[in-house]
């Protein structure tokens, strides 16, 4: 057995030996073999898609990525992460709020004096959307009595059961197609009110 070398492969020297016999002479020879780390074979991964918020943590991967050897590992970030697995990589992606996240993944082995880790592969990015809010208003009916009338009976509903702190804006029109605007609203007629928000 030779020494180690450098990059953790090692080297072995073999001697054969044919002893002498009636007719021939002794002979020998020497062979030299390495034997190199094996690496993983790693598949991609399928990419979750078509994300909206729904303030509940949703995983960024639809199918794992597989490896022949090893672990199969994520980190979410924009740049390129180093191959060390004590700093962020983890077996399972998941995010809660809307953003776009950088998904990169390698296989990790444990028996580092006979296995190398996969190089560090790019996943591409995933879109968490913002959800839509849904403006709840409903119809109403007034009798003529000379006063402007308005609608203020309307809520938003959230995802989560999450609760809406805004304002909610209301507009009157004198058309269906919500073009002409109206401030008085107290005439026999149908008015048309828009309700809008801010987005939060």
């Amino acid at each position: 057995k030779l020494a180690t070398v450098t990059n953790g492969e090692k080297a072995y020297k073999v001697v054969v030996t044919l002893p002498a016999s009636t007719n021939y002479n002794s002979v020998s020879k020497t062979i030299y073999f390495t034997i190199k780390k094996a690496t993983p074979t790693v598949s991609s991964p399928t990419l979750a898609s078509s994300l909206v918020y729904n303030g509940q943590a949703q995983n960024l991967v639809s199918t794992d990525a597989t490896a022949n050897l090893g672990t199969v590992k994520y980190y979410v970030g924009d740049s390129k992460p180093t191959g060390n697995e004590a700093t962020g990589w983890s077996t399972s992606v998941s995010e809660t709020l809307p953003a776009t996240y950088h998904v990169w993944y390698m296989a990790f082995t444990e028996d580092a004096a006979n296995y190398n880790s996969s190089e560090v592969k790019d996943a591409s990015t995933v879109t968490i959307d913002k959800a839509t809010p849904t403006v709840n208003v409903s119809d109403a009916s007034f009798d003529y009595d000379g006063e402007n009338h308005y609608i203020s009976a309307g809520y938003v509903t959230l995802v989560n059961g999450e609760t809406f702190s805004g304002t909610i804006t209301y507009n009157y029109y004198s058309d269906s197609t919500y073009t002409t605007l109206v401030t008085d609203t107290k005439d026999v007629g149908t008015y048309y009110c828009k309700a809008s928000i801010d987005a939060a």
